[in-house]
């Protein structure tokens, strides 16, 4: 669909059920195509202006959908869940890193959806041949503290299903790696490394083999 003709759309329509002057300049924009429908995508440049949440229209000029927060830090279009379909990342500055929101398309009731929980999931990582990701997160004490949990994505929720915690802060009186099994009821301690230092511990390689040699354990 052509720019014109999306910002033709924006003067008409403007952006939150309001009346606004928009200038494109000022906007993320992209197009999104599934099963044959057209839908565009846009909201405020990051950093610009803050008017405009994420908000989606159809090709009849309607909107299917907007997003209830801004992205700080924009959107992009990526196929999260495998299914052959472009869903929409929108990112958000934090102190944390890595956090995110993720709008699915629902193929039932032909309307975007939020995932729930979503940014409870810090980086996440799709684990392959699996249904399942993983996350990663500092938790403080200059990054000796951190975290990962395995999650699944069930009726457009994300679902904790496990948890690794790594606790290496010199004023934690007990220090190593400790693994959990989780459930909305209870966490079970499944396995415990203690440790003086976490100096020989490649973060990243030993969330992946262990979430990549371990996720059934979880199921």
């Amino acid at each position: 669909m052509k720019i014109e003709y999306l910002f033709f759309l924006f003067l008409l329509f403007g952006c939150n059920n309001q009346s606004v002057n928009l200038d494109k300049s000022k906007l993320l924009i992209d197009t999104l195509d599934i099963e044959g429908s057209e839908f565009i995508v846009f909201q405020s440049y990051p950093g610009r202006d803050t008017s405009c949440n994420l908000t989606i229209i159809d090709c009849n000029e309607d909107t299917v959908y907007i997003h209830a927060n801004y992205a700080t830090n924009g959107f992009e279009l990526e196929d999260f869940d495998d299914n052959g379909l472009l869903d929409i990342r929108m990112y958000h500055l934090s102190n944390i890193g890595g956090i995110s929101e993720l709008i699915l398309y629902d193929k039932k009731s032909k309307s975007f959806k939020e995932v729930k929980n979503f940014t409870e999931f810090a980086q996440p990582t799709k684990l392959e041949n699996s249904e399942y990701w993983y996350s990663y997160q500092r938790r403080g004490c200059a990054d000796a503290n951190w975290e990962s949990k395995l999650f699944r994505i069930q009726d457009f929720k994300a679902i904790e299903m496990g948890k690794i915690d790594g606790i290496f802060c010199d004023s934690d009186s007990i220090k190593g790696i400790f693994i959990y099994k989780t459930s909305e009821e209870k966490m079970t301690k499944i396995h415990s490394e203690k440790m003086l230092k976490e100096e020989f511990i490649d973060r990243d390689a030993y969330v992946k083999d262990y979430w990549k040699n371990n996720y059934k354990k979880f199921e």
